[in-house]
């Protein structure tokens, strides 16, 4: 993918869901994207069927499944390596585990907390949840998904509110943001020791999100101080800030080459694409609405994201913006 060819890119929008996109992520493979809405259902859609069809007006687009949830959904994730099998969490503090291909429940289990984060370890054998237990982002399960669980480990961070975490690729690192201070903690997680290699300083006010890099050599931090931080994680020092905006950063997706990080804002409808060493502002994409979900296909070029509702038929679109 080269940066100049960005202009020649175009967006189309498909209709999805009759009620707000608020979730959305690609699987493994990049030939499947989940959405999950405010209705409570989460729907696949195939990546080659969406680029072939032919909208009809009033229409939703085709999708492959529709997963329904008896609570709000609060986060979806795939699996790392096997393409079809989709984690959901509920405000009912319940997780569940999908076979994509039928649409077929695997297991659902309370676990106690609300989640607002999962972060599958690179195996796929266990899933890091962040969750509210009682008020703050204070605890996070770790709960093994090879069959319905019925023990987990738990972990409560009463004296530091926790706001995302995230593995590195190869899954020997954790990094965990923190509220006390804003910062990102960097914790050995090979023999799961949980030791504390590094603080990583950045931001003076609430981080709220954290990205690794595909090729795991960078991780992007967003906070509510209107900056977007760039991370080496071979020398675990601060790259670039970009603050050319009075928008908190609100999440971040990096391109399947790690090549270029691309992020949206609250209250700005647009998308900023970065060039991932540099720092240099690439391109901007307008949008129709702010978004309430980005991704980047880790196979290819494509960018998708959500927040868009078509007058006409009331329909909460998925975007895919894409080369020609």
């Amino acid at each position: 993918m080269v940066a100049a060819s960005f202009d020649s890119f175009k967006s189309r929008d498909h209709k999805a869901h009759k009620s707000k996109i608020h979730l959305l992520q690609w699987n493994c493979t990049g030939k499947l994207i989940a959405t999950g809405a405010a209705d409570r259902t989460i729907r696949t859609w195939q990546t080659e069927g969406l680029s072939r069809h032919t909208q009809a007006h009033g229409k939703p687009e085709p999708y492959e499944r529709t997963l329904k949830h008896t609570a709000d959904l609060l986060v979806l994730h795939w699996h790392p390596s096997e393409p079809f099998l989709l984690l959901s969490g509920t405000r009912d503090k319940r997780l569940w585990l999908w076979d994509a291909t039928s649409g077929a429940q695997k297991w659902a289990v309370n676990i106690g907390i609300e989640p607002t984060t999962l972060a599958w370890g690179p195996s796929g054998s266990e899933v890091a949840v962040l969750g509210t237990d009682k008020v703050a982002n204070d605890t996070v399960c770790f709960v093994p998904v090879a069959s319905k669980p019925v023990s987990f480990r738990k972990e409560t961070h009463n004296d530091n509110e926790v706001l995302d975490i995230k593995f590195s690729q190869d899954g020997t690192l954790l990094f965990r943001a923190t509220f006390n201070g804003n910062i990102v903690e960097v914790l050995e997680y090979t023999n799961r020791t949980g030791q504390l290699l590094h603080n990583l300083r950045g931001h003076v006010m609430q981080l709220t999100s954290l990205t690794v890099s595909p090729d795991d050599k960078w991780l992007a931090v967003c906070a509510a101080d209107a900056m977007l931080t760039m991370w080496n994680l071979d020398t675990m020092t601060n790259l670039w800030a970009f603050t050319r905006t009075d928008a908190a950063p609100t999440c971040a997706t990096f391109s399947h080459d790690s090549q270029y990080v691309a992020f949206c804002q609250e209250r700005e409808k647009t998308i900023r694409i970065l060039d991932t060493a540099s720092g240099a502002h690439l391109h901007t994409i307008s949008t129709p609405e702010v978004p309430s979900g980005l991704a980047w296909n880790p196979k290819s070029s494509i960018l998708a994201w959500s927040g868009y509702v078509d007058g006409r038929t009331d329909y909460c679109c998925l975007t895919l913006w894409a080369p020609p």
